[in-house]
């Protein structure tokens, strides 16, 4: 936990060499940036215990690269996406309402 706050920044997913993205416990708010596995090299998408709300976005579902999504204890809504059941190397989804 680094306790950061506020929005997770949308140009965050353009760094061409973000493998992981862990902020489990922090009090981030918001919706999760459409485009955090742009250009698709992320593994680790871990952002549980913290305040986002709003649906998961599509494009982690076409994320070939993830292996874990962590997304449980937050205000997401919605549906799980259709592209998870075809990420041959995901082997975790946690999205457990608080």
């Amino acid at each position: 936990m680094n306790n950061f706050t506020g929005v997770i920044p949308a140009k965050l997913g353009q760094n061409g060499k973000l493998q992981v993205l862990d902020l489990n416990s922090n009090k981030l708010i918001g919706m999760i940036p459409g485009d955090l596995c742009s250009p698709n090299q992320l593994q680790i998408l871990i952002l549980q215990k913290n305040f986002l709300f709003g649906p998961i976005p599509q494009g982690l579902g076409t994320c070939s690269s993830l292996t874990r999504v962590s997304l449980g204890e937050n205000y997401l809504n919605g549906i799980i996406l259709n592209g998870f059941l075809y990420l041959p190397l995901l082997n975790l989804i946690s999205r457990t309402a608080q």
